[in-house]
Parts: C-alpha cells; sequence; structure tokens
C-alpha cells in the first residue's frame, strides 16, 4: 500500500491515474484486487507532525511478492510517467494476511 498527500482539487485526477496502473496490473500474473482508500479520521497537525487530511492510499493485492516485484520493476516507471496527478508520497506499507484468513 502506498500512502499519498494529494490536494482536493486533484482527486478525480487521482482516481484516473489509479484506475490505470489497476487496469495494468489486472494483465498481470498474481493480480488479486485493487482498492483506494480516503482517510477519514484527518486530526490536526501535531507539534512537529503530519497532518492526516488529505491521504489517500492505493491498496493492490498480489498472490506474492514476487508477482509484485515483477510487476513494479516493468511497469512502475512508465506507469509514474503517464500519471497526470502531483502527489507527494507519505510513506510505503506492506501487509501479510494471517495465516487462517484467505484474501481469495
Amino acid at each position: 500500500m502506498v500512502l499519498f498527500k494529494i490536494q482536493k482539487r486533484r482527486v478525480p485526477v487521482y482516481l484516473k491515474d489509479c484506475l490505470l496502473w489497476a487496469k495494468e496490473a489486472k494483465r498481470h500474473p498474481g493480480f488479486l484486487d485493487y482498492r483506494t482508500l480516503f482517510r477519514v479520521n484527518p486530526a490536526p497537525a501535531r507539534k512537529g507532525g503530519v497532518n492526516e487530511k488529505g491521504q489517500y492510499a492505493s491498496f493492490y493485492v498480489w498472490k506474492n511478492k514476487a508477482n509484485h516485484d515483477r510487476f513494479m520493476k516493468k511497469n512502475h516507471d512508465r506507469l509514474v510517467s503517464l500519471s497526470k496527478c502531483p502527489v507527494k508520497v507519505v510513506g510505503y506499507y506492506n501487509f501479510k494476511t494471517h495465516p487462517l484468513i484467505s484474501i481469495r
């Protein structure tokens, strides 16, 4: 998952970019699902901290890390160049499901 900071007026452009990435990901082995998440608990900026307002996440689900890594190696730079929305990356996060929970 990648967490981005996006200006409110740029959200429609960001959503189009997300669809571009998802459309490309669907053509690659191991891709399972995609969602755009909107941060709903904005808090005032803390001293030295970050204001969470305007944060959006692109959440892609892959069968395994190797599928994700192959996709990113082959497509990341090209898709970034095709994306129109200026974004600020807040952070990258990797998650695993619990062994008893199946995504698919």
